[in-house]
């Protein structure tokens, strides 16, 4: 357990930036927008899928910001 809170606290060899946390956090949850938009194209709901896909754009830029130096 220490080991864990070592690694949360950033006093441990491993250190995770909020760049790290905010790039993984955009790519699954761009990931379940990418699942949903199959869902509705399947059930032909085709105005969630146009927001769907703007929302798979808007968390790819995200993912780009934050992975960019």
């Amino acid at each position: 357990m220490l080991k864990v809170w070592n690694y949360i606290s950033g006093k441990g060899n491993m250190v995770v930036s909020s760049r790290d946390i905010l790039a993984v956090l955009a790519s699954v949850i761009g990931f379940f927008h990418a699942v949903l938009l199959v869902f509705f194209w399947i059930f032909d709901i085709y105005h969630m899928v146009a927001a769907n896909v703007i929302s798979i754009i808007v968390y790819w830029v995200c993912y780009r910001a934050a992975k960019k130096e």
